[in-house]
């Protein structure tokens, strides 16, 4: 995997690349201490090894600017707060990943690596968190657009022989 690596002090950076560096399947391509300057790697890195020095709006801000200089590359959040809230802003911006600062260097690797074969690696304990965030946005969506989803309503007979139809596989021909 091609890492790029952002930290927003040079020790960090300088540790960050020592330990990650060290590992065969990944392959530094920069090191940086300022978000703004990802642009400079723009096709060059799968994922951003993001540390995350800011919190709330600042921090979404910064992965949605990651994200618009880097288009198609992965951000994952290194040392993310231990804030549940925050992680999920973090995700609906666009994060695919985290690392708590309490996860130990194979966790983070393991993460990194799961985000490069995956797409995406979320903690098990926030996956029911982001289920029900799901739920919520969804929800707001369709009151947003006044639109009522009626699970209750009944079909004709017709729409239930159409409906039926189509989960066999029927083309519209077909069931015409």
């Amino acid at each position: 995997m091609r890492l790029l690596i952002i930290a927003p002090n040079e020790m960090l950076v300088s540790l960050l690349v020592k330990v990650l560096g060290d590992e065969d399947d990944i392959d530094i391509v920069g090191a940086i201490t300022k978000h703004g300057e990802a642009h400079t790697y723009a096709d060059q890195a799968d994922i951003v090894a993001f540390h995350a020095d800011v919190a709330g709006p600042d921090l979404y801000d910064a992965i949605r600017d990651l994200r618009q200089q880097l288009p198609g590359t992965k951000v994952v959040l290194i040392h993310a707060p231990d804030l549940q809230d925050l992680v999920l802003g973090a995700i609906e911006v666009g994060a695919v990943g985290y690392v708590h600062s309490h996860h130990t260097v194979a966790q983070m690797l393991a993460t990194l690596r799961a985000v490069h074969e995956h797409g995406a690696s979320i903690d098990p304990e926030l996956t029911s968190v982001l289920v029900e965030r799901m739920a919520q946005l969804s929800q707001q969506v369709r009151d947003q657009a006044g639109l009522k989803l009626n699970l209750e309503a009944e079909l004709t007979d017709r729409q239930m022989e159409v409906l039926e139809l189509v989960h066999q596989g029927l083309t519209n021909e077909e069931i015409s």
